[in-house]
């Protein structure tokens, strides 16, 4: 009787209770951002009233494009924000209030993750590991390219992507970029994205030691948050990009 008593309380868990658990594990506290504003790359969607944290966080649930919530308590305010390219926010949200980022994992349902400030988004490919020369292929036979990390903002992304994702921290993935081409292995501009581009070199992007055999080594994949070069023959996983538009 006792057993049968404790399984209907469980049963009996109010469902706003499971609720609140589930929309917890998509947002997290980020004080970075309290009382300041959204994103760079996002804007305000929506500002309204909500009773508790909970009923704002479902305000973000519900639009995929939504980043994050600001929650201010005294007032009961909730400012949802969405990531929106070529956008420039300058206007602060409310003092006071806690910001609760989203957390953006590739998924069963939807393996394309969209970028801050460009208009354009990400692939996550977790099914097979490749070599570079296979992964690129196939981003281009999706309209696509490899991830071209050429900014710091895009660096942070992929980095908190990495560490926020569970079973990912510990995966590398092929980048875009190359030194094949070159006539000088050594030359500061000797690596360069699909695009002709130049790959930055400073230690913000690369591993203390790397590149570090660019003579053998043509590509390089992110392992540890961090650039490094390897033989192009080698199978990790990998980013694909394209435009969203």
């Amino acid at each position: 009787m006792m057993a049968m008593l404790s399984l209907i309380k469980i049963c009996l868990v109010p469902f706003f209770l499971i609720n609140a658990i589930i929309i917890s594990d998509k947002l997290e506290r980020f004080e970075q951002l309290n009382g300041y504003r959204c994103h760079e790359g996002n804007e305000i969607f929506e500002s309204t009233k909500s009773a508790s944290v909970l009923d704002c966080a479902r305000v973000c649930s519900v639009f995929p494009t939504c980043s994050g919530i600001f929650y201010q308590r005294d007032t009961l305010t909730c400012v949802a924000c969405r990531s929106q390219c070529n956008v420039n926010t300058t206007e602060n949200v409310m003092t006071g209030s806690v910001f609760y980022k989203r957390k953006v994992c590739p998924s069963a349902d939807s393996d394309w993750i969209d970028l801050p400030k460009e208009c354009s988004r990400i692939n996550v490919q977790l099914q097979e590991i490749v070599t570079h020369s296979e992964a690129s292929a196939f981003c281009e036979s999706i309209d696509g390219h490899l991830f071209k990390v050429d900014e710091k903002w895009k660096m942070d992304f992929i980095v908190e992507l990495l560490q926020d994702c569970p079973g990912l921290a510990d995966q590398q993935f092929w980048l875009d970029g190359t030194n094949a081409n070159a006539v000088d292995y050594y030359a500061p501009d000797a690596w360069r994205f699909h695009d002709g581009k130049v790959v930055p070199m400073d230690k913000y992007y690369w591993a203390s030691h790397a590149p570090n055999s660019p003579e053998t080594h043509h590509c390089f994949r992110i392992v540890n948050g961090l650039f490094d070069d390897t033989h192009c023959d080698f199978k990790f996983l990998f980013f694909c990009e394209k435009l969203s538009i």
